[in-house]
């Protein structure tokens, strides 16, 4: 459990500093009125330290640990907290409307980008990966899925 505090402490950082970058770029570089969340992903720029720290100052190996965790268990739990949010009655408001929509872009982007990756001759966990990041969501699909389909970090 101690070994984990170091790299859940440094990835915490990283989210809270993360957050307060997108809103200082999107009020104060971009002029854009304060809004919550702001216009500017914090998720996005968290991910921007978080590749600074490791490609500049390097991943410091106490840390590991506690990374991989956030990577793989934090973050599937923030994912179904994330899911929860969305009431039913939101989802059955647009869901008639909106479902087939939906269901017809998410099937068409995983079965395009996996079909490409193919062709570019890249790896089927490289490919699903990307497929299911371009699909579904991001950044946060990749870093779901590549646990379950054993992805090494390169």
């Amino acid at each position: 459990m101690w070994n984990l505090l170091p790299g859940i402490l440094l990835a915490s950082a990283l989210s809270t500093a993360g957050g307060y970058l997108a809103t200082v770029v999107s009020t104060t570089l971009m002029g854009l009125p304060r809004e919550k969340p702001p216009v500017i992903s914090p998720i996005m720029m968290s991910i921007v330290l978080g590749m600074c720290v490791r490609n500049t100052l390097g991943l410091p190996t106490i840390c590991t640990t506690g990374i991989q965790c956030c990577l793989t268990k934090i973050l599937r739990l923030g994912i179904v907290l994330l899911g929860i949010r969305l009431s039913l009655t939101e989802a059955s408001e647009i869901g008639g409307r909106a479902l087939p929509v939906i269901m017809a872009s998410v099937a068409s982007a995983l079965f395009l980008v996996t079909w490409l990756s193919v062709r570019l001759g890249l790896s089927s966990k490289l490919g699903a990966l990307i497929a299911a990041g371009t699909g579904i969501c991001g950044a946060t699909a990749i870093v779901a899925l590549a646990p379950s389909i054993l992805a090494t970090d390169e």
